[in-house]
């Protein structure tokens, strides 16, 4: 899975459009946000972190697609 899917699947498991996502993410265009979930574009460190923080995710594990287990 690319970093740009798991920005769409994360987005569309908070059912946020892209538009709101984007909001969140300090203002920027969808269109942005929609060429980084395409892959048209690549992301930022900065831009991963803000997602990260945004949705209360490690930034390092989310771009290796690591979901952290619940503790047992």
């Amino acid at each position: 899975m690319t970093i740009g899917s798991r920005i769409r699947t994360l987005r569309e498991a908070h059912k946020l459009s892209r538009p709101e996502m984007a909001r969140r993410l300090g203002d920027m265009p969808f269109t942005t946000l929609k060429n980084y979930e395409l892959g048209y574009r690549q992301t930022s460190g900065a831009i991963i972190e803000a997602i990260g923080r945004c949705f209360g995710k490690n930034w390092v594990l989310f771009v290796l697609g690591i979901e952290p287990q619940p503790n047992a």
